[in-house]
């Protein structure tokens, strides 16, 4: 199949070359659009044969992202973050879903990397690659959708087994999540909506304002407008700052809360293991342990499960 490849880029030397390798192996074009970089990013793409352009930063994503799809010769498009990489797929196992005329757009498997040893992620689904149509364009300054525009020309978006890894999150600057808190606000102020309100959350969360975070997140979920994803996040993030706030009455209320995400499941067996070790119900803790242990939780530190589950068994044994 014929792919172009984009990326916006600032400062991004650390990683944008890995992005760039990424992407050779399967687009006859790769689209680099540098915002305003003072490091060796743009000399980096023009080393890798990469159609290099330049657009000053504006404190709009869509339009950085739309600078971008207007260079975009191929039928397809692949749009990574400079601290992305693709993971090897088949296009021609794939052949289905990209010759079939009625899908504008492939949902990916985003792997956010939360430690540098790649045994801590998340994950989480978006849609990178479509169509190359005058008309699919992002909307938003922040959190910018592409999906809104695919669905506007009556076109479905697949779920695929095409996998993105995402390093940003491992080294996310103080500075970055500023920046984006006060677009996200800026944005919400134009054109509230739940699902900015969630990404506002989860930056909140990022920063540690958990008080905050609580109050955003338990606004929304009820909310009609967010995917189960999006909301199986926001009560994940709700026991994560109950934890931290030693907030035990919280999470004894939600324990009954499953996750369909198996790795959310886990945590939050964890999270009530260390519940009923606070309250000292060994045998509760030692059942949420082994529960934990068997989701196998991207988000759960193996060693420190281990140890916890040796501990509680001492407890057990001794009363």
């Amino acid at each position: 199949m014929n792919f172009t490849g984009c990326i916006i880029a600032k400062n991004e030397e650390k990683h944008i070359a890995g992005a760039i390798r990424s992407l050779l192996p399967i687009c006859s074009q790769i689209v680099v659009v540098d915002t305003g970089s003072i490091d060796d990013t743009p000399k980096i793409a023009a080393n890798s044969n990469c159609e290099i352009y330049f657009k000053k930063w504006n404190n709009d994503f869509s339009e950085m992202r739309n600078f971008a799809l207007g260079f975009a010769r191929s039928h397809w498009i692949i749009f990574l973050d400079a601290d992305e990489v693709l993971l090897p797929f088949s296009s021609e196992q794939n052949q289905k879903i990209f010759q079939d005329d009625r899908i504008g757009g492939v949902s990916c498997i985003i792997k956010n990397y939360l430690t540098d040893d790649r045994t801590s992620f998340i994950e989480h689904r978006y849609t990178r690659i479509f169509r190359n149509h005058p008309k699919i364009r992002y909307q938003g300054a922040v959190h910018e959708q592409i999906s809104e525009s695919i669905f506007e020309l009556g076109l479905e978006i697949i779920e695929a087994d095409i996998t993105i890894e995402h390093f940003g999150y491992i080294d996310n600057s103080t500075e970055k999540k500023q920046r984006n808190l006060e677009l996200i606000k800026k944005e919400l102020a134009q054109n509230p909506s739940d699902y900015l309100l969630f990404h506002l959350a989860n930056t909140e969360f990022s920063m540690n304002n958990l008080i905050t975070a609580k109050e955003i997140f338990l606004k929304i979920l009820s909310s009609r407008d967010l995917s189960v994803e999006n909301l199986e996040l926001s009560q994940l993030r709700l026991f994560q700052i109950a934890t931290s706030l030693n907030d035990w009455k919280y999470i004894l209320e939600h324990q009954n809360y499953v996750f369909s995400n198996s790795n959310y499941e886990g945590l939050k067996q964890f999270i009530l293991a260390a519940c009923f070790m606070h309250r000292k119900q060994w045998e509760k803790a030692y059942h949420c342990l082994l529960s934990a242990e068997k989701c196998n939780s991207s988000l759960v530190d193996r060693e420190l499960l281990r140890k916890s589950i040796e501990a509680v068994e001492k407890y057990i044994d001794f009363f």
